[in-house]
């Protein structure tokens, strides 16, 4: 049995309730990234058949949140470090291209909503948003439409 779409579903719905309390507090809790971790680590239990290859690519896909932790310590907290370890957490349910596209479809729609809210003069340049919703977006997007 394949539980790869049941899995990605409770990663979502983890997300859900991070980004929820991301956009009301603008932190997330580290319980939120350690469940991440508990979900990846029960997925990686049952889906590792003894193909190296396979979890190759599963372990791969951390890169692009070590990448955001990295990206928070050379923009003084931007990127938050609650991003990078809740991307880290969720990545080997989605794999490496997964997580990747996932990143990358969150920081687009981040970039177009913060240049519509400039534009319409809701935010400053100084504004901080959260990023979480719009991993959560990108996430879904994966999830269901890619």
């Amino acid at each position: 049995m394949n539980y790869e779409i049941l899995f990605r579903t409770m990663a979502l719905l983890l997300l859900i309730a991070a980004a929820l309390r991301d956009f009301r507090c603008k932190s997330i809790d580290i319980r939120y990234p350690l469940g991440g971790c508990a979900l990846s680590l029960l997925f990686l239990c049952i889906q590792f058949h003894g193909d190296f290859k396979e979890l190759g690519y599963m372990l791969l896909s951390a890169i692009p949140g070590i990448m955001m932790l990295i990206m928070s310590k050379f923009t003084n907290d931007g990127i938050g470090i609650g991003d990078g370890l809740m991307a880290i957490s969720i990545a080997p349910i989605f794999g490496f291209p997964g997580i990747v596209v996932a990143i990358m479809i969150s920081f687009m729609l981040s970039a177009l909503i913060c240049v519509v809210l400039l534009l319409l003069k809701k935010v400053t340049a100084k504004t901080t948003l959260p990023f979480l919703p719009f991993l959560t977006c990108g996430v879904g997007v994966v999830c269901y439409a890619l």
